[in-house]
């Protein structure tokens, strides 16, 4: 019987401490953050503070694990089972509409039930995304054949638009619209040429201003954003309930757990308005601790993809990076009134399996390509 060899799968045991240290500090800030916000909620209408803690703890814990197991697997193990991974995510996005699994909430068709709990299947896609994007512009580029249009660039062009497309059908128009930058992004990072890069920007623009105009519920909620006293009672609530939590917290805030505008005053206050409870009790000088922490987190993960010793890891790590530095900036810049609000939660803080889950494997991805990083790095010295 021949041996098994776990070098052969697994890669080196070697780890970023310092990326992964920062990826147990947010999640355990995101922890706290998440029961503090939520314990009221919970209580008033599941009769249970913990509830959203211990399942956002459960759902770190797994997605922990994969972080951990996908870091270990060899970045050649993946772009051997890309293929597979991607047609059953785009197969996944179908689920919604079945029957007996999916649901609709509030008109979108974005979730599936099974055994009790909700899972978000264009979660799944974004990362499987990203490794296809990242395998096919790695394996173009070596064959010489990034100038070819047929060869190089339709393949992944139709690719990235029948996911888009497919996110789209589900009536979810945020994650879709990021599924579009995430892959105009690594098309652009390819090497490719601006021209064709500006005809896509030209085509994706006036389709995503088409959407907006002929949706009543959308183009109802970008008035309600530029003209919040039109329905301040109505679809303005969120925004403003939002920024009167982020605006009371003053230089200093009300201290952790002392927040009042999260216990009752802001709808969704334990998924996307999560970031509202916290700067109300953290105040302005935590909110700036705060952006540090990300930006030092999301700037290493963009330092991870400029030491890839390989275009395959590299494009990988970039994906991931823009990715979760769209997350953030979308999901603070509702809280804070800058956008309208978009449904897209706060990576590691809001409450959400699905999303924790794909953001940890994610995480995974990076911390992966960080090991080969460090592997080559000690080799040239």
């Amino acid at each position: 019987m021949k041996e098994f060899r776990t070098d052969r799968v697994l890669s080196r045991p070697s780890i970023d401490l310092p990326l992964f240290g920062m990826v147990l500090l947010l999640g355990g800030v995101g922890l706290s953050v998440l029961y503090s916000a939520s314990y009221g909620y919970a209580t008033r209408f599941f009769n249970d503070p913990t509830l959203f803690l211990s399942n956002q703890a459960i759902f770190m814990a797994i997605g922990l694990a994969a972080c951990l197991l996908i870091s270990a697997v060899k970045t050649e193990t993946l772009r051997k089972g890309v293929k597979i991974l991607l047609i059953f995510s785009l197969l996944a996005q179908l689920l919604p509409f079945l029957p007996f699994i999916g649901g609709e909430k509030n008109g979108a068709h974005r979730w599936i039930y099974l055994m009790g709990r909700s899972f978000q299947p264009s979660e799944l896609l974004r990362p499987v995304l990203i490794v296809y994007l990242a395998h096919i512009f790695d394996k173009k580029n070596s064959e010489e054949k990034s100038q070819d249009i047929l060869n190089g660039l339709l393949p992944p062009l139709l690719i990235s638009s029948a996911a888009i497309l497919l996110v789209f059908a589900q009536n979810d128009l945020s994650s879709a619209a990021i599924l579009a930058i995430i892959a105009l992004s690594m098309f652009w990072i390819s090497g490719l040429p601006l021209r064709f890069f500006l005809a896509f920007l030209s085509i994706i623009l006036p389709l995503g201003l088409l959407s907006v105009i002929t949706s009543e519920f959308r183009l109802h909620r970008i008035i309600t954003y530029l003209f919040p006293d039109y329905d301040a009672r109505g679809m303005s609530y969120q925004m403003l309930s939002s920024l009167r939590a982020v605006r009371s917290g003053g230089a200093f805030g009300k201290g952790i757990g002392l927040g009042t505008q999260k216990l009752a005053g802001i709808p969704e206050v334990h998924a996307d308005f999560v970031f509202s409870a916290f700067a109300e009790e953290v105040g302005f000088i935590g909110v700036l601790m705060f952006f540090a922490v990300w930006a030092w987190f999301i700037l290493r993960c963009f330092r991870v993809s400029s030491r890839a010793p390989s275009l395959f890891p590299r494009y990988l790590a970039f994906g991931v990076s823009v990715s979760m530095a769209l997350q953030v900036l979308l999901n603070l810049s509702v809280a804070a009134g800058f956008i309208p609000a978009t449904g897209i939660p706060l990576p590691l803080f809001s409450a959400g399996g699905s999303s924790l889950i794909m953001t940890m494997i994610g995480i995974g991805l990076v911390l992966n390509v960080s090991k080969t990083a460090i592997t080559h790095s000690e080799a040239s010295l």
